[in-house]
């Protein structure tokens, strides 16, 4: 776009687009023509010799004159043509004065404001003026604005003429012309003198100016009386004047802004009640802290001061800003928190009394977050020290202040000086797709998509970096049919924060919800605990969540990335109808997945990797790939139907390198009056777990239902590949179809204590800790697991070569395991590289039901010398390479075991009997037989003296 000739006192411009032939294209005429439409009359002259900018300040004629030209814009393409070429850089600009002189005009430069106001620009003035180096954003005549970037923005038709405002009491109100009902502006002026105001309606904007000032300024758009706000049951709500009363909409909520947050305040004792104020507050701005609800902890009284502590027996004890009563010292008592106040009893005790707070100094109090924390006047900050409370009673009798400035709507404390901005009028207009850049954010990043996402059902975030501060347990909630997609390169990042709880993204009772792309980010290594270092049990407690879906039905998620979270990348307390797809989960503190109740759930494509401790932990964590924990089954809620298709689990590792967990401890918890049934169904299909394995416990009858894993390859485990920990359920059965076991047992070094107890690619495991006797059915075994097909090879890779298999009970004096491995069966079994198959460690009595059969291709250490087997079984297949003899004891149990003997030696083997035995379908009342060269045979004894014959060559 060049400047041409002069004509007509007009600027005619030549517009040079690139293509072939020169001209505009039919997009290019278009956009001219909505240009033309929707501008007019450009820098409007006000009274005053000032030209009036959209944030409120002046522009005067000194100031029009432009700064250096700006590198030209590259041209526009054609439909047909080539692309356009960059502009030349442009020389020091001219006054919009000196312009218009250039252009053939004369007169002064009022001449040229009075040239303003009367005709106004043609469109290819305001490109010219735009092209001159005009840096502010200029009203229009009709409210709009004009910049380098946009040229329009008025999505709200409202006519000034729709309106009429007046000066009352000093006060500017406003009505609509066809009511009589005057309203106080929310937006004033500020006029500390008292000076006369008056007021008027220009440019869509209510002016007003002090009388002996004579100078118009600008107070607020009349587009925002469209609006109305309010604050009602802790929340900021909106709707459109022209809305029925039952259409206020919440976008703010009050515990995601607290005014005293992470500002030092003075405290004082007074009665029963600690006061706090402001430290730049007069002595009548004293108010109660309020301390919460039932937060049960412990205080002792010593001699010279007072102590409390959490209930947890590790827990330290913390000083407290209170005088002890010589009464109690030396003695511990029970507290909870009562609102404003803390009360205590004896721990022998029933009902409470009100502890006298006493202090005679004033101290520190500080807010973080969710903690409360205090010092004395004298202390420096390293001596911060917490007192027990509870946040989300905190606060609850606080309004906010909220208004529409300019068309933003802001909020503030009525103690704060400063207004926040909140979000955009416009982005409160539904659209059928909101897009939003990072420049579009307005205000605090986490708080503006809040209010976004109450309106907009359709959210579209470009490629960014958009960091969130939380400071509430609540983050982005979702409307039922709503959709909010992330674009290729957009990340959503907790900032490091000291909250206990916080979730991303709030799915409660919601229906139909998409959320796709991009990356969520954790604040996992970076963030600042709620509780001590040392504080184990409250610190594992701690949960930042990437997602959380509750009580929700039909909801996908699909194409991302979500990691680093101290919590769970997705946790799913209670869910229906769940489908993921091409999710990458890793890097969890907790576990990469958290499923808790509900069902058809189905995980496709899905990695869920690295889930693992911090680094600045002392603590170890759950660290799973999955963990699938169904608690307490109220209501019938278990999981049912949940499915991992081609799913893989890679290298997760907390208390055990755990790729998924199927725990069903939960369901019969010590102590609960009425446990109910649950249904729960898992299936694994083509899962692949990489240095770490999967854990089965269906430990109680409350487990109906099944697991099923098919086609699985356990790779380079550390521990073992597959353990059924406590898997006693009558209830519940398990299938394997098809799993290959490569190389299982990579660092069993680093499993010490009763972890060692695991170590096998497959590991049968019961106890019988006290602390599980609420949770599972005692005096039983493992039972009901049927394997097939199964493959256990070690290439040596894998350091753990002593057997495949092991079978691990622990019993004691009143707790008998019967019936250990009833139903079940492994078939099919191939293993190589392993000194044994199967390994009873702890020599319990096995079922007869339990039954193991072999591939032909299944290998052993060879057998050298004589050999006895015994009633431990823990050998039963022999690869026999040097002419010896085995011989089989009296006092083998009758069961299911297939006995495999193969002679591979240069000779004959002979198999001996203590007594006479019958070998039905091959020979009777023998004690030895002949196993020539290269013969193989398959036998399970089934009584005293009686062994069946199954498969072989002797």
């Amino acid at each position: 776009m060049a400047i041409g000739s002069a004509n007509d006192n007009k600027i005619v411009l030549e517009l040079q687009v690139g293509g072939q032939g020169g001209g505009l294209s039919e997009n290019d005429r278009q956009l001219l023509n909505d240009f033309k439409e929707n501008t007019e009359n450009i820098l409007k002259k006000t009274e005053s010799d000032d030209i009036l900018l959209a944030n409120g300040e002046t522009l005067s004629r000194e100031e029009l004159k432009g700064d250096k030209g700006d590198t030209g814009e590259r041209g526009q393409r054609g439909e047909r043509g080539l692309q356009g070429e960059q502009g030349i850089q442009g020389v020091d600009g001219k006054s919009a004065y000196h312009i218009w002189l250039d252009i053939g005009n004369q007169g002064s430069e009022q001449d040229f404001l009075n040239w303003l106001q009367g005709e106004g620009l043609t469109e290819e003035e305001k490109q010219q003026l735009i092209k001159k180096g005009a840096t502010k954003d200029i009203l229009l005549e009709d409210g709009t604005t004009i910049t380098k970037e946009e040229l329009l923005s008025n999505d709200i038709d409202i006519q000034p003429s729709d309106y009429e405002v007046r000066v009352f009491e000093n006060k500017i109100q406003f009505k609509l012309k066809t009511t009589n009902t005057w309203t106080d502006l929310p937006t004033q002026p500020e006029n500390p003198s008292g000076k006369t105001l008056s007021a008027r309606i220009h440019n869509k904007f209510i002016q007003f100016k002090f009388d002996d000032e004579g100078k118009w300024l600008p107070l607020y758009l009349v587009e925002d009386l469209a609006y109305e706000l309010r604050f009602a049951s802790l929340h900021i709500q909106w709707k459109l004047r022209s809305e029925a009363s039952h259409l206020w909409k919440n976008i703010l909520y009050n515990y995601n802004v607290r005014e005293l947050d992470h500002q030092v305040l003075t405290a004082k004792i007074e009665g029963e009640t600690i006061k706090i104020k402001l430290q730049s507050e007069g002595d009548d701005k004293w108010r109660d802290l309020l301390l919460g609800h039932s937060y049960n902890f412990n205080i002792r009284f010593l001699e010279n001061h007072i102590e409390w502590k959490s209930n947890d027996p590790n827990s330290q004890w913390y000083k407290f800003p209170l005088n002890p009563d010589a009464s109690k010292n030396g003695k511990t008592y029970v507290a909870k928190l009562n609102q404003n106040k803390i009360e205590i009893r004896e721990t022998s005790g029933v009902s409470f009394e009100v502890l006298p707070l006493v202090f005679s100094e004033n101290f520190n109090i500080q807010i973080k977050d969710q903690r409360l924390e205090w010092k004395e006047l004298t202390e420096d900050d390293l001596k911060w020290k917490w007192i027990p409370f509870r946040s989300e009673n905190y606060h609850t009798k606080d309004t906010l202040d909220c208004r529409i400035h300019f068309g933003v709507i802001q909020y503030k404390f009525p103690l704060q000086e400063q207004w926040s901005d909140l979000i955009p009028l416009k982005d409160l207009i539904k659209v059928e797709q909101k897009v939003i850049s990072e420049k579009d954010i307005v205000g605090d990043t986490l708080n503006y998509l809040r209010a976004l996402t109450t309106v907009q059902d359709n959210v579209l975030l470009r490629a960014g970096l958009y960091k969130v501060n939380p400071v509430s347990s609540y983050g982005i909630s979702l409307l039922s049919n709503s959709k909010f997609h992330l674009e290729n390169g957009a990340t959503i990042k907790v900032n490091p924060c000291t909250l206990p709880t916080f979730y991303l993204f709030n799915l409660r009772k919601v229906n139909n919800v998409e959320i796709s792309g991009g990356q969520l980010i954790g604040d996992k290594e970076e963030h600042l605990y709620h509780n001590s270092i040392d504080d184990n049990r409250y610190r594992r407690e701690e949960h930042i969540h990437g997602i959380n879906i509750d009580e929700c039905r039909d909801i996908k998620i699909f194409d991302m990335k979500i990691d680093k979270f101290i919590g769970d990348c997705i946790q799913i307390p209670y869910a229906e109808n769940i489908y993921c797809r091409n999710l990458h989960l890793v890097g969890s503190r907790m576990e990469n997945l958290g499923l808790r109740h509900g069902k058809n759930f189905i995980f496709e494509n899905c990695n869920l990797d690295f889930a693992s401790p911090d680094s600045k932990s002392k603590f170890t964590n759950l660290g799973y790939g999955v963990d699938i924990e169904p608690h307490l089954a109220i209501k019938g809620k278990g999981l049912e139907n949940i499915k991992f298709l081609n799913c893989t689990f890679k290298h997760n590792k907390g208390f055990m390198p755990v790729g998924a967990m199927i725990s069903l401890y939960g369901l019969k918890r010590q102590g609960a009056t009425t446990p109910e049934p649950a249904n729960v169904t898992i299936s694994f299909i083509n899962p692949v777990f990489e240095g770490c394995g999967l854990v089965a416990a269906s430990a109680n009858d409350l487990a109906n239902g099944f697991l099923y894993i098919e086609n699985a390859t356990f790779i380079e485990t550390q521990w073992f590949g597959l353990l059924f920990r406590d898997n006693v359920s009558a209830n519940f059965k398990t299938y394997v179809k098809g799993a290959r076991f490569i190389d299982c047992g990579t660092d069993v070094a680093s499993a010490s204590g009763y972890y060692s107890q695991f170590i096998a690619p497959i590991s049968f495991w019961v106890n019988s800790n006290e602390y599980q006797k609420g949770e599972v059915e005692l005096n039983r075994g493992t039972r009901n697991i049927f394997m097939s097909d199964i493959e256990i090879i070690n290439t040596d890779k894998g350091k753990f070569r002593q057997f495949a298999i092991q079978n691990y009970v622990t019993t004691n004096s009143t707790n008998t395991k019967l019936n250990d491995l009833q139903n079940v069966e492994i078939t099919n079994l191939k293993v190589v590289g392993y000194e044994k198959i199967f390994h009873n460690q702890t020599g319990q009595m096995i079922d007869p039901t339990f039954k193991i059969t072999y591939s032909n291709e299944t290998q052993v250490t060879e057998i050298i010398n004589d050999f006895i087997v015994t009633k431990d079984t823990n050998n039963h297949v022999f690869n026999v390479t040097s002419a010896s003899n085995v011989t089989f004891k009296e006092d083998i149990h009758s069961s299911n075991i297939e006995y495999y003997a193969k002679n591979s030696s240069q000779g004959e083997v002979k198999l001996k009997f203590e007594t006479p035995t019958d070998i039905e379908g091959l020979a009777y009342g023998i004690q030895e037989f002949a196993l020539a060269r290269g013969k193989r045979i398959k036998m399970r004894k089934i009584d005293t003296n009686r062994w069946e014959y199954l498969e072989g060559t002797a």
